[in-house]
């Protein structure tokens, strides 16, 4: 009975049978007819309906009968693609069992204010077994920003989940920052209060501001929040991403981080997270002038300079700049002899 290859005819007469074994096959073989599920929808035994509930095929007016069943069988009909907004926001209203309500809350057809209301209901159980559906969704990129500030406000268990989650609202993620810098200032910033890292889980978010991005750059007092700041900063840069809402709008945040006050950057630089891509960034910019030779000697002797800018740096007309850069041992041997080589030519005889 479970082969989707049998014709109708023969699945009907068996959905006719007096033997509830027989019906429950029939309800769950994937090309039973709509209008047999429909039939089974009202059959007496429980299991022949639970399958119904889950055949893909089960038409909207046998899931609405089969919303008012068992709640095993309203968590199928609360995961079900075929259930409409309407069902669903009415199960949101009648549902009690939390694996109905988790059905709900991560079914992508349920409407907003249904889920809102569904995630509310989970996170007051806080229960473990409310939490795990709550956790899901803090880590999914298409949550609602509505249920990711609810699941923020309920569960402080899973605010480093929503913080990380791309589709985090950027008020959120501003005022959270905030918060967690004023603590840092009062209680220092490796203290219980965990400021660390909702700074850090902030900066990391693909969907963080660049805006706040560049205000962390400017304004922390911990080089390790400003670097890590500066980074995303700099692959922002690369994606193109602009400034708005900003009194700098129209410029990118890679040229903005060049405008750093000269002990800032040098600072920035030298500490050891700093990316390869934000230290090329930085270096393409320091080239093109006359300047800059100090923070150019930083960058050839960082540890994360790629080999290709060092042998750029190899000749630059400051010495200094090129010594580092030959002392670095991310210096490609080739371009170490190829060095090597030049300046025994240019050696006197």
């Amino acid at each position: 009975m479970g082969d989707p290859r049998l014709p109708p005819g023969l699945l009907a007469r068996h959905a006719a049978s007096g033997r509830y074994q027989q019906r429950k096959l029939v309800a769950a073989n994937l090309s039973c007819p709509p209008a047999q599920l429909q039939q089974l929808a009202d059959d007496q035994d429980v299991s022949v309906r639970l399958q119904v509930a889950r055949n893909p095929n089960c038409p909207l007016p046998a899931l609405c009968q089969l919303a008012r069943d068992h709640w095993f069988i309203q968590y199928e009909v609360a995961c079900h693609p075929a259930s409409s907004p309407r069902l669903l926001s009415w199960l949101s209203c009648h549902a009690k069992h939390y694996q109905v309500l988790a059905g709900l809350a991560g079914n992508p057809r349920t409407p907003v204010p249904a889920q809102v209301q569904v995630v509310e209901q989970l996170a007051q159980a806080g229960t473990v077994e409310c939490l795990a559906p709550l956790r899901r969704l803090s880590l999914l990129s298409s949550t609602p920003p509505a249920v990711l500030d609810v699941i923020y406000r309920r569960c402080s268990l899973l605010r480093h989940a929503v913080l990380r989650n791309p589709g985090c609202p950027g008020p959120l993620l501003g005022k959270e920052y905030d918060q967690a810098d004023r603590l840092s200032r009062v209680l220092g910033p490796y203290s219980i209060s965990g400021a660390y890292g909702i700074k850090s889980a902030v900066i990391l978010n693909p969907g963080c501001p660049p805006e706040l991005l560049w205000r962390i750059v400017t304004t922390d007092r911990d080089i390790s929040i400003r670097t890590a700041a500066a980074n995303s900063a700099v692959r922002r840069q690369a994606e193109q991403v602009q400034l708005r809402d900003s009194p700098a709008s129209g410029y990118t945040l890679g040229s903005l981080l060049r405008d750093l006050p000269g002990w800032d950057a040098n600072d920035l630089l030298a500490h050891n997270t700093c990316a390869p891509e934000t230290l090329q960034s930085l270096a393409e910019h320091y080239l093109q002038g006359d300047q800059h030779h100090q923070l150019l000697r930083i960058i050839a002797a960082h540890p994360n300079c790629p080999p290709e800018l060092l042998g750029r740096l190899l000749g630059h007309p400051d010495p200094s700049v090129a010594r580092h850069a030959l002392d670095n041992p991310r210096l490609p041997r080739h371009l170490l002899a190829m060095y090597q080589l030049a300046q025994e030519q240019q050696a006197p005889s």
